[in-house]
């Protein structure tokens, strides 16, 4: 299965060993073209630099207002900083199919990661959800 337009969204605290194991099973599987991601710290980071490694695809950045958690890595494109949520849709409206790696399985309210599912959800974009210990959830 392939996968155009594969957007990402995971915590500032980063995956766990076994969540990005599977992310990186899982885009091996997709072969993404484009990568959308919110271009933070922790799980953006991680997921930018494997879909780098492992992947041909163009890495499309979508940059938070506040630079206070942002990554410092450069994106093949850059869209315009935006706030969070605004970013979080932006990036969900642009994608086929989400990835998505929470530090819990349990839906949370005060989360950018649970509030871009919850947006994807309402557009009924496609969803994995990566949980903590791995395993993958269709969300």
């Amino acid at each position: 299965m392939t996968c155009e337009h594969l957007g990402f969204s995971g915590t500032i605290k980063g995956m766990t060993d076994e969540q990005l194991v599977t992310f990186k099973t899982l885009i091996i599987d997709l072969d993404p073209a484009f990568f959308h991601h919110g271009m933070c710290i922790g799980a953006d980071t991680q997921a930018h630099d494997a879909i780098w490694l492992m992947t041909d695809a163009t890495i499309i950045g979508h940059p938070p207002v506040s630079t206070r958690n942002m990554t410092t890595r450069k994106c093949s494109i850059t869209r315009e900083p935006r706030r969070q949520l605004d970013r979080n849709m932006d990036i969900v409206v642009e994608s086929e199919l989400l990835i998505a790696t929470p530090k819990e399985v349990k839906e949370q309210l005060r989360s950018g990661t649970w509030a871009t599912v919850r947006r994807a959800r309402k557009v009924k974009i496609p969803i994995i959800l990566i949980t903590p210990d791995g395993g993958t959830i269709d969300a």
